[in-house]
Order: structure tokens, then sequence, then C-alpha cells
């Protein structure tokens, strides 16, 4: 028996394929339906698909967010927690030295801070100091915010703590969050001042005398002691001791003759009297004297009844001490009588 055989022809409809989608201003250069995604690019043209990225959300926990996809790939790294400090018992500002972490050179970065945990924040500026809100150029590269050695933030409140939290950029839509806090606190303001009367480096109560002794005319006389002070400050701009004479003149008390204060070396004239820094030391700092008290030998400074520089310190200044002479020279033939004048010193620091 022959066998019997079926044959099926199928008919199939030809392809025809359009050319490439496009407009007077684009082309799709590559097109379809996958599971993924592509890109294309023509010369003015960048079309650029994210291929598994999240529909809902990005995944997290507390510590961590996951950045998928492109957008995530082109972010900059979140920095982590700066060193924050208080170097030298600051009243006003706070060390603020970056951690760039993963970011690459071209980085910048911008710098928050917070007294109540980041409930609320303000940005540090393009001055250091704080401002409500971040522009363009409080954006600093890690060399603009001081590299290794870092930036001082300026114009904190006093006796007070701050948190800090860095941000990164690597250019447009590539800001990260901001980074892990550290802490740092102020301090207050400080200025200590304390005055003694000795021959040597005591310290010593009131009552506040130097005697002079007797006078010798024509002569120039030392007193035997001295007057010390100490002073300290916290004060970023330094501190000045200062002095004044409620009358210049040393006066007699029953004849109401006078020595008259003078500026100069007292052995070539005639009469005179006056004080001279005899020693400066500090801990920390640099004190040094003013003029006209900064002599040598027998010169001496003029006292006046409003208040002069008698020594100063630039910046911070922790154990400054300080001895003053006071010297003076009758005339040949000046009056018998108890000579005296009151001065006044005081010190002042600048924040």
């Amino acid at each position: 028996m022959r066998g019997l055989v079926a044959l099926l022809v199928l008919l199939l409809p030809t392809a025809t394929y359009a050319s490439v989608p496009q407009s007077a201003s684009y082309r799709l250069d590559a097109y379809g339906f996958t599971a993924g995604g592509g890109g294309g690019s023509s010369a003015n043209y960048e079309a650029e698909i994210i291929i598994g990225a999240p529909d809902t959300g990005l995944p997290s926990s507390t510590s961590y967010l996951g950045w998928l996809g492109l957008t995530g790939s082109r972010q900059a790294n979140v920095p982590p927690a700066p060193t924050f400090t208080n170097p030298s018992s600051f009243s006003d500002r706070l060390l603020v030295q970056l951690n760039v972490g993963a970011n690459p050179s071209d980085a910048t970065f911008a710098v928050a801070l917070s007294t109540d945990g980041f409930v609320t924040w303000q940005w540090v500026k393009s001055d250091n100091t704080l401002g409500a809100s971040l522009t363009a150029g409080d954006y600093r590269t890690y060399a603009g915010w001081g590299s290794g050695a870092g930036t001082y933030i300026l114009g904190l409140a006093h006796t007070t703590s701050y948190q800090t939290r860095v941000l990164a950029s690597r250019g447009y839509a590539t800001e990260s969050r901001l980074g892990p806090s550290a802490s740092a606190a102020t301090v207050a303001p400080a200025l200590t001042f304390d005055i003694d009367i000795a021959a040597t480096d005591t310290e010593t109560s009131e009552p506040y005398s130097v005697a002079l002794g007797n006078l010798a005319p024509a002569s120039v006389t030392t007193a035997s002691n001295r007057i010390w002070f100490d002073v300290a400050t916290n004060g970023v701009n330094g501190a000045t001791v200062w002095v004044r004479a409620a009358v210049p003149s040393l006066v007699g008390d029953s004849s109401g003759a006078t020595i008259p204060t003078v500026t100069g070396n007292l052995t070539s004239l005639s009469e005179g009297w006056g004080l001279q820094v005899a020693s400066l030391t500090q801990t920390t700092g640099s004190l040094s004297a003013s003029s006209p008290f900064n002599g040598s030998a027998e010169n001496v400074g003029i006292l006046t009844t409003t208040f002069q520089p008698v020594a100063t310190a630039a910046g911070q200044l922790v154990g400054g001490r300080g001895s003053i002479f006071v010297k003076a020279k009758p005339l040949s033939d000046q009056a018998s009588d108890s000579y005296q004048s009151q001065l006044t010193l005081v010190a002042s620091a600048s924040f």
C-alpha cells in the first residue's frame, strides 16, 4: 500500500523595514523591544537608558542607601564624618578638617552646621561664616577647605555645642547626601589679670604700693620692688595691659613740689620719673613691650591721665607674666618732702 504524503505550505508575509525614525532635529539610531535597555548617540545627542533600576524608591537601611542605575553611578560619594575640633579653646570659631573618602580629586564639598542635631542647620559660606542658603560659591575643593590643615568656621556663639556634616558634588545633578556628623563646642570668652608688688617674681596681695625710698638729688633711683602682672586670654586678637596716672607728676604731700613724668634717659635729663618694662614671659603666644615703656638702661616712658598700652599680645596668650620698673630722678635742689602719684593698671582682650 502506498503511503500518503501530506504537504503543508505556509505563505509568510515579506518583512519590510522602514528607515530609521528621525525628524529635523533628532534621530534614533537604534531601537527595539528588549528586557533591558541600551543607548544611542549621534554627533549632537546621546540617549542613555537606565538598566535594572527599581521602579519604586531605593533600597535602604538605617545606615545605607543604594543608588542604583545610571543616576546612582554618577553621584558623588557621601563623605565620611570630618574631624571637628576646638584646638585652642576658642570662643568664636571651630576647626573642620574634611575627610574626602572615596571621592575623586575633582569633587567639591559643602559644609553644614547645626546646634540641634540637624533639625535645622546653616551652611558655611565662602567667607567661612554661617548663612541660611547654599550657593555655588560655597562649594570648595579639598584644597579650598585647607586640605589636611582644615578651615576655621568663624562667627560662632560662645559656650555652644555644634554638629557638622559634609556633602560632596561632581557637577550638575551629582550632589551626595549629607554625611555622618561630628561635634565640637566653643567655650566662654576668657581674660585673666592679676597684679603683684615684689622684688622678685612672687604672688602678693593688696594693698599695692611701690616705695622708691630716699631719692638722692640729681641721681636716678630705681624702686627695689617691681610692678608684676599676670595676663592671659583666649581672645584671638590678643590682649593689652594699660596704665594711666591720676596725676602724672610725683607731687610732694606738704610742699606741693613736683617731679614731672618724662620720656627719655634719666641719666641725661635734669629730673623726671617714669616706667620701664623690665621683663616679659609667656607659656604660649607672644607678649611684647609697648612704646614708650620699652626702653633699656635708664630710659623711661611718660605717664598720662589717659590709658596707654604697656604690653600687648597680638593673639591668644597663655601664662603671660611681666614686670615694670619705677624710676625717678629729682633735681639737685629738690624740696624735701614725701612724693607720690597713683597709677591704675587694667587689661583688655579682643575676641
